[in-house]
């Protein structure tokens, strides 16, 4: 069965409002892979950075989901693809600018889509 795959998009700031007006903001993101949530964010140790949870429930205010598309893979070969990235995505290889939840979310879309986010 075909996963739909989601682009779940969280206000950082409460200036976003005004920003989205003019294609800016500050913003974080998660893909949601059915009734699951995939995201990275900073840690201290040496282990993993990618998290899981319940789609739309994470500290910061929920903006939109963008739906990206179904993925034709798996549930085995999904697994593989987040496994081998929560290898590469470990909490303290965190940078604001460089490594981010949105360059996670968009490498997770394009491993499971070969499709970029907005």
């Amino acid at each position: 069965m075909a996963a739909e795959i989601y682009l779940n998009i969280y206000d950082i700031s409460c200036l976003n409002s005004f920003l989205n007006c003019f294609g800016i903001g500050a913003y974080h993101t998660g893909v949601q892979i059915d009734n699951t949530e995939y995201m990275f964010g900073a840690d201290d140790e040496y282990e993993t950075g990618v998290c899981t949870c319940n789609p739309k429930w994470t500290a910061y205010p929920f903006r939109e989901s963008i739906y990206m598309g179904k993925c034709t893979m798996d549930q085995a070969e999904i697994a593989e693809v987040i496994s081998d990235l929560m290898i590469d995505y470990i909490g303290t290889s965190y940078d604001i600018f460089k490594r981010n939840c949105n360059h996670f979310a968009n490498e997770l879309c394009v491993k499971l889509l070969n499709k970029t986010i907005p």
